[in-house]
């Protein structure tokens, strides 16, 4: 995990560690849950919606932490 590269000055683990102190999930401020993130020229489809994906970390294998 030491390899990942910061964006916009962002560090994951400042992120997750200030997440979970707080109890809150991260919402990243340069891609916000929003409909205007989803189109470029376009509008977007209506009744759009954001929803966070119900995946457990220890059932993924993705988060090996």
């Amino acid at each position: 995990l030491s390899s990942l590269c910061k964006f916009q000055g962002q560090c994951y683990h400042k992120l997750k560690r200030s997440c979970l102190r707080r109890g809150a999930l991260f919402q990243d401020p340069f891609f916000p849950p929003s409909a205007e993130s989803l189109s470029y020229k376009r509008a977007p489809p209506p009744g759009l919606t954001w929803k966070r994906p119900r995946v457990r970390e220890t059932d993924s294998g993705l988060f090996p932490f």
